[in-house]
């Protein structure tokens, strides 16, 4: 089911990641090695790295095929096909800003704004998108089908929901983080103000002079599990997932969020249940009670021109 938001109700307001840097210099928490860049030339040496790079992924090449919204189905089944991976793997999305070029019944065309995940997509929505026109610009949370329909890929909402066409950019304030900083998460619907602050167990980190190093345990591992922050979801009208604002000191341009059922504590070959992409920057997480979730921050090396940083953090949590 296609839920459809507009950005002014609730997400991209000053809760949301924030768009300067207004941490005290040396913010981040945790055990690390610090490295002091000496001359170019010689080694700098770390006694190891958490550092890490999802790469986009690389969508399957298949024929075409001819078909229909609700029309495509699982092979010896009746229920529709819910995206490239069979029961018991990971379940993958992609979240992008995008402009529509084209809405057909049941589809719209949409091209990619977001640089680290270029093209133009057809994808698939079960509501009618009342409040989206041709041209808007538009935030899409959307799943691979594997299949391609004219040589366009065909992928199928989760989320859309429009966005304020504007080119204005959050300052970033001359600010240098020599760690990585805490990830906050907040509810919005609350009447009071409720968060929980969450400090990275793994990071790498990296400034003109020196580079810092943490290295946590697996997401799995039953020691990271009994130590893990709780996060109580509260029941709003008895839905399954509940909305949380997530944010920094300083917005980082890539998020990974990945999701295990609480059952699967100890044991570090599970695969992940789900796991998103949010190749922009996103101001939200859907969270659902009884899971583990690690969220991967990273904040690319263009913030050394801007910011004298960059780096990546992640962050653990469990949900009741």
């Amino acid at each position: 089911m296609v839920r459809f938001r507009q950005i002014g109700i609730l997400f991209f307001a000053a809760a949301a990641f924030t768009g300067a840097c207004n941490a005290s210099p040396g913010q981040g928490t945790g055990t690390a090695e610090t490295v002091v860049r000496e001359e170019e030339g010689q080694d700098v040496k770390a006694a190891g790295t958490s550092k890490e790079s999802p790469k986009a992924r690389e969508p399957e090449t298949k024929e075409p095929e001819t078909e229909t919204a609700g029309e495509n189905l699982q092979e010896g089944t009746t229920e529709p096909f819910r995206g490239g991976v069979p029961d018991g793997s990971t379940r993958e999305y992609v979240g992008i800003y995008g402009h529509i070029k084209e809405i057909l019944e049941g589809r719209a065309l949409i091209k990619s704004d977001t640089d680290d995940f270029p093209g133009v997509f057809w994808v698939l929505y079960a509501e009618d998108l009342n409040e989206v026109r041709e041209g808007d610009g538009v935030f899409v949370l959307m799943e691979d089908t594997g299949q391609k329909e004219d040589g366009i890929e065909l992928y199928r909402a989760d989320t859309i929901f429009q966005i304020p066409d504007t080119d204005d950019e959050p300052a970033e304030a001359d600010v240098l983080l020599t760690s990585a900083p805490d990830l906050r998460l907040s509810d919005p619907l609350s009447s009071v103000l409720s968060f929980i602050e969450i400090q990275p167990g793994s990071y790498s980190w990296n400034t003109a002079d020196s580079g810092v190093v943490a290295c946590g345990a697996a997401p799995l591992d039953q020691v990271s599990f009994n130590s893990a922050p709780r996060l109580k979801l509260p029941h709003y009208n008895g839905a399954d997932t509940v909305l949380y604002g997530c944010s920094s000191v300083c917005r980082p341009d890539k998020m990974v969020v990945r999701q295990w059922d609480v059952s699967e504590a100890g044991n570090t070959d599970a695969v992940e249940e789900q796991r998103i992409v949010y190749y922009c920057i996103s101001s939200f997480v859907e969270l659902k009670r009884g899971k583990i979730y690690e969220i991967f921050l990273e904040w690319n090396e263009e913030h050394q021109k801007t910011a004298g940083f960059w780096g990546t953090a992640q962050y653990l949590f469990v949900t009741e």
